[in-house]
């Protein structure tokens, strides 16, 4: 039965509210090479009564290869930046550290086809199985070709909320920070100088303007974000402590993957693949027992064939979706068991059933006596060194103060 509305019409109230594209252009130069830690940095601009949409920034370059011989070794755009930093004057808003390696593990739990243009964007150069696919069709020589890279959802440079930049400019201006990763990283080439460049360099954002908000004066900067700290250890031996140090109010999940520590920034003339993307498998491990504030998080240890399994049912609690993605091992899958990558080690994190992303459920940690860690063994010999990359995810609150200057509260 039609509503009554529907029926006898409606008169739609016209919104005052108008969008306006800012592209920031990078003037320091035209071309940047790829290089260790070298830093970009794009300063948002002033609009009069503008408001940042903060989900509509993206990073705009064209990206081109030195030689034919130099191709990439990356399957997603985001492992060209190792760090991302925003600020506000004095306030840092977010610091993504070792950025190549977290956002593509959490970019490929949503990648559920290889046909559609956006997920082969994501996926970058490489097929489900590791092999080499002529950039899928991209093509980047010397010519280039101009690629859109957003940030990682959910952080505060890719999520739904607004900063009126002009209005809390007497504190500083509002910086993007861009750290590039090490080109031995990502790039795969028998000769030493081949690499590859971003050349003519945008940010590109949006700016929502409203003369009703501006002047009610009744907007104050008040939205949570997701967030992480990240924490890195050299692992020896069969026995290891991996500990996770972190004094945050909601803290929600742990990432962790396992990698050969000698893949890590290799010699400039390297024709290795997958440098960046190799993790230790899930069957690897043989016990594993994670301890919060001096409490097992397991009722029992996880052993021998129950820890795979157990570690999966923890990734799926933590990110549903992974058992719809075409890039992770599904392992209640035996036919695919080996044949797609190896996902990282989730650890559900919450107090409390999370019901509503509404909702804070993750535990805090801000006084605990004890830092969580984690005790486990490998089933096998791994690499002589492992390095362990933790990743804690918490919520962050960002808000203003009295003064104009943006605080956040872990």
């Amino acid at each position: 039965m039609p509503s009554i509305n529907s029926l006898i019409g409606a008169v739609k109230a016209r919104t005052d509210l108008s969008v306006r594209t800012t592209r920031i252009h990078y003037n320091e130069t035209t071309t940047v090479p790829l290089a260790l830690n070298r830093k970009i940095v794009f300063t948002f601009p002033r609009h009069p009564g503008g408001f940042l949409d903060m989900s509509s920034i993206y990073f705009s370059t064209v990206l081109k290869r030195t030689s034919a011989n130099a191709l990439l070794d990356a399957t997603s755009f985001s492992q060209f930046f190792r760090r991302v930093v925003l600020r506000h004057g004095n306030t840092t808003l977010c610091d993504l550290d070792a950025y190549s390696i977290a956002c593509p593990a959490q970019e490929k739990i949503h990648i559920t086809s290889l046909t559609s243009q956006k997920e082969r964007l994501i996926m970058g150069f490489q097929d489900e199985n590791g092999t080499d696919q002529g950039q899928l069709g991209l093509t980047l020589d010397g010519t280039g070709k101009r690629y859109n890279i957003k940030f990682l959802k959910g952080t505060v440079l890719n999520c739904q909320a607004l900063l009126p930049v002009d209005r809390l400019s007497a504190a500083g201006p509002l910086q993007l920070e861009l750290y590039l990763e090490n080109p031995t990283n990502v790039v795969r080439s028998t000769t030493a100088t081949d690499s590859i460049s971003f050349n003519d360099l945008d940010l590109y954002c949006d700016y929502l303007f409203s003369p009703s908000l501006s002047a009610s004066g009744e907007y104050k900067v008040n939205f949570h974000v997701d967030d992480y700290s990240f924490r890195y250890q050299s692992l020896n031996g069969l026995r290891n402590t991996l500990r996770l140090p972190s004094s945050v109010s909601d803290l929600q999940e742990a990432m962790i993957i396992f990698r050969d520590e000698a893949k890590d920034n290799p010699p400039a003339a390297t024709n290795d693949s997958n440098k960046l993307q190799n993790a230790v498998s899930y069957s690897a491990i043989s016990t594993w027992q994670m301890w919060v504030d001096s409490r097992p998080w397991f009722s029992e240890v996880l052993t021998d064939d129950k820890t795979a399994l157990g570690l999966w049912n923890e990734a799926k609690k933590c990110e549903p979706e992974i058992t719809s993605s075409r890039y992770y091992t599904d392992f209640e899958n035996p036919a695919d068991a080996g044949t797609l990558r190896q996902p990282p080690i989730f650890m559900s994190l919450q107090a409390a059933p999370k019901f509503s992303d509404d909702m804070l459920s993750g535990i805090s940690t801000t006084r605990h006596n004890i830092e969580a860690y984690v005790d486990f063994t490998f089933a096998t010999a791994q690499p002589a060194t492992v390095a362990a990359y933790a990743f804690l995810f918490h919520t962050s609150r960002i808000y203003e103060d009295s003064n104009g200057q943006l605080l956040v509260q872990k």
